[in-house]
C-alpha cells in the first residue's frame, strides 16, 4: 500500500436473487436492485450506466457499482442512472433515468426484465462493489 492508497481493500457483496413463479401460468418479472452511491460530500460526482451495471464514482476515488455476474435467465437487464437518492418503482424502473454523465445526486440501479415459467424459479446474480 503505499501513501496515495487510503483504503487497504474493497468492499464487496455478491448477491443472489432467486424468484419463484407460484403461479399456474407464465408471469413477467421486473427484478430491480438499486444502491445509493452517493457520498456525504456530492461534489463532482459523475455517473456511468451500461448493459451490465451502473456505477457512481467521485473526488477521494470514492464509488459504487453494481454489477452483473454471469448470464441471466431474463430477456431484458440494463444498468441505470438515476437523478434521486432513492430507490425506483420496479414497475417504472427507468422513470428518473438519466444518461450517463455528471450529476449531483443520483444513485445507480441494475434491472431484470423477463417472464418466468409456471412453478419455475429464474435466478440472477450481481456484485455490489465499492470503487
Amino acid at each position: 500500500m503505499t501513501g496515495r492508497d487510503a483504503r487497504p481493500f474493497t468492499t464487496s457483496i455478491k448477491v443472489v436473487r432467486a424468484l419463484k413463479n407460484n403461479q399456474p401460468v407464465q408471469k413477467v418479472a421486473n427484478l430491480v436492485r438499486f444502491a445509493d452511491a452517493q457520498p456525504p460530500t456530492p461534489s463532482g460526482l459523475f455517473y456511468l450506466a451500461g448493459l451490465n451495471g451502473a456505477l457512481g464514482w467521485g473526488l477521494y476515488r470514492y464509488g459504487r457499482v453494481l454489477e452483473n455476474a454471469g448470464l441471466p435467465p431474463f430477456s431484458f437487464w440494463q444498468g441505470y442512472v438515476q437523478t434521486v437518492p432513492t430507490g425506483p418503482n420496479a414497475c417504472a424502473f427507468a422513470f428518473n433515468a438519466v444518461s450517463s454523465g455528471e450529476t449531483g445526486s443520483g444513485s445507480v440501479e441494475l434491472a431484470y426484465v423477463g417472464p418466468v415459467p409456471a412453478g419455475a424459479t429464474e435466478t440472477v446474480t450481481l456484485v455490489n462493489r465499492g470503487l
